[in-house]
């Protein structure tokens, strides 16, 4: 009988620790979007989360409309180029354990280009901006696992960026809250 109690006692015990853990998880993540607005023309409601990384070259965005989550990447690159980028091309991120998710770009994107000056230089930054769809497993791998690289292929050249330590815990974040 005293085993029996003692058992009862831990698994209320734990029963009381593991949900306390639960809350302090959701207590935790308050999430901020960028955009958190109900279209006035569909009544859709619509919330996008911007994640700048690598120096801010490289912009990607989780927006979600109604039940339609979608990762948006906006990328800068030195020079004018006139090369698309096709629908298919690639975005990767690679996770601390080697995995690599694989995501494709949904629509055609043409660069837009614009010169910078100042009064010892000048530059000519182009600029891409693409989609990609994105599905629940791999928001659940974003959201729970650490990002360490990106690469993305623009006009069949590959650009890899490093995910930096204050980086990879917005991406998480983002991934998680879109999904609220």
């Amino acid at each position: 009988m005293k085993n029996f109690k003692i058992s009862v006692l831990a698994t209320f015990v734990l029963l009381i620790l593991s949900q306390m853990g639960y809350a302090q998880k959701t207590e935790k993540i308050k999430c901020k979007y960028d955009v958190n607005k109900t279209d006035e023309f569909t009544g859709k409601i619509i919330k996008t989360i911007n994640i700048p990384l690598y120096y801010g070259n490289i912009v990607i965005a989780f927006s979600k409309s109604d039940a339609e989550i979608k990762l948006a990447m906006t990328i800068k690159i030195n020079g004018s180029k006139v090369e698309s980028l096709k629908t298919g091309e690639e975005f990767q991120f690679k996770f601390e354990n080697g995995e690599i998710l694989t995501l494709t770009s949904a629509k055609d994107a043409s660069p837009t280009a614009q010169a910078y000056a100042t009064s010892y230089t000048a530059a000519i930054i182009s600029y891409y901006n693409t989609e990609y769809k994105l599905t629940a497993a791999d928001l659940s791998k974003l959201e729970s696992m650490k990002v360490t690289n990106i690469k993305v292929n623009v006009a069949g050249q590959p650009y890899q960026f490093a995910v930096g330590k204050s980086e990879f815990p917005k991406i998480n974040k983002a991934a998680y809250c879109i999904q609220q």
